[in-house]
This record gives C-alpha cells, sequence and structure tokens, in this order.
C-alpha cells in the first residue's frame, strides 16, 4: 500500500502537458488546444477529483466499522455525529451527508417519492445507497468547485480545502481565513503555517478548531499532508 508521502506526490505532482510548438513568428500568437487535447485534460481533472474522493473522503466518512454498523443490504442506515464523544443532534448517513432538510430533499428529489422525512426519521431508517453515493459524490464536485473559487484551479492544496468545504460547508470553511491566507500562498511555509491553522480557533489559538473537534484524525491527516506537500515543493526547487 503506497505511503502517505507517495498518494500526495501522486496527485499533486503531475506535471502539465508540454504546450503545442509555437507557430512561426506571424502567424499565430499562439496555437490553441484541439479538441481532443481539451477533452483529455478535463478527463484527468475529474479522475484526479475522484480518486482524491474515494482515497480521503468516502472512505474516511464510510470506515469498514460505520460501513459493518451504517449498512443494511443496498441501502444505508443513519448515524448520530459525535463532538467530544457527545452526540451533536444531527443524523448523518452514508459517505458524510447530513441528514438536513435539504440532504432529505435531495433524496426524495432522486427517489422520485418520499422515502425519508424529518419528522420521522430515526437510526433505523433506510436509504438506497446508490442514492446516498450520487449526492455525496455531487456535494464534493462542489466543494471542489469552491475550492478552485478561493484558492485557484492551480493550487496544490485545492482538495484539503475542498476537505474542510465538504465537512463544513461553504460557509463554515470561509471562517478559516488565516488558513486560508496561508493556502493562497503556495508556497512550502504557507502550507506550514496553514497546517497550523486549520487546528486552531480563529478567535482563541489555544482552542482547537471545530473541525479539529469533530475530527481530530482528518485534521492531522490533512496536517500531515500540507507538510508533506511543503517538502516536496522545497525538494523539487
Amino acid at each position: 500500500m503506497a505511503t502517505l508521502g507517495e498518494v500526495v506526490r501522486g496527485l499533486f505532482s503531475q506535471k502539465p502537458e508540454p504546450p503545442p510548438p509555437a507557430a512561426p513568428a506571424g502567424l499565430f500568437a499562439e496555437t490553441p488546444e484541439t479538441p481532443e487535447q481539451v477533452a483529455k485534460r478535463k478527463a484527468d481533472k475529474q479522475l484526479e477529483e475522484l480518486n482524491y474522493y474515494k482515497v480521503f473522503i468516502a472512505r474516511e466518512e464510510l470506515d469498514a466499522d460505520k460501513r459493518g454498523l451504517y449498512t443494511k443490504g443496498t441501502d444505508y442506515t443513519p448515524y448520530i455525529v459525535p463532538v467530544n464523544g457527545k452526540p451533536e443532534g444531527f443524523y448523518t448517513i452514508g459517505e458524510g451527508l447530513k441528514l438536513d432538510k435539504s440532504g432529505i430533499a435531495r433524496i426524495n428529489e432522486i427517489a422520485k417519492k418520499t422515502i425519508i422525512d424529518k419528522k420521522s426519521i430515526n437510526l433505523a431508517s433506510r436509504v438506497p445507497q446508490h442514492i446516498v453515493d450520487q449526492i455525496t459524490l455531487e456535494k464534493w464536485n462542489s466543494a471542489v468547485k469552491e475550492a478552485d473559487r478561493i484558492l485557484g484551479a492551480d493550487n496544490q492544496a485545492k482538495y484539503i480545502y475542498a476537505s474542510m468545504v465538504y465537512q463544513m460547508g461553504k460557509d463554515g470553511a470561509e471562517t478559516f481565513k488565516k488558513a486560508i491566507k496561508y493556502l493562497k500562498m503556495g508556497t512550502p511555509e504557507g502550507f506550514r503555517e496553514a497546517a497550523n491553522e486549520i487546528a486552531r480557533s480563529g478567535k482563541d489559538p489555544s482552542i482547537k478548531s471545530p473541525l479539529m473537534q469533530q475530527t481530530p484524525k482528518r485534521v492531522e491527516r490533512m496536517q500531515s499532508m500540507l507538510r508533506d506537500l511543503a517538502n516536496y515543493k522545497e525538494q523539487s526547487k
């Protein structure tokens, strides 16, 4: 099995394809991409996003223990997300789909009927896996677009920020102002500082951030990835 460092390098160190040969002076300012090149670039980006989702989101949200406990045949059943050992008060299902008003509405929209509702939901409720999987992948794709908007599509740490958006929502992730500032730098120093900031409360650095309180192992993994990425950038100078 690949080490964390190998996975990080595999995700973030792809070299862009060389540009087409320059046209002779005086003919064209630049040679546009062919339709085949555009299609390949888009396909490569989609594959990269999907690989990160499978390795670091889906597997982490629904680990072996949860899969065994909260899978009934071809359905998922809800669980309650704990924070510091205490229930947070909302149901979650599958790969981190919060069963709030919008989550429930999307489930019923795809199912084309009401299979779950806010009033009767409980730990015995069941939702087909393929519906939950579709919604959580939509949620991930939306998180990546938000990371592209905030950090830029070429920022090597964008998937780490997308993970934060996936978990906390757009508004929640944007509260990490210092971390965002450092991630935008795109430098080894910036990535190391961002690794520290995602674990701290913005109002009081001595207090753990909500992200760290909810999922400490995930934050530690993201910190390790950021530091590994910083080391990689230094070594590749």
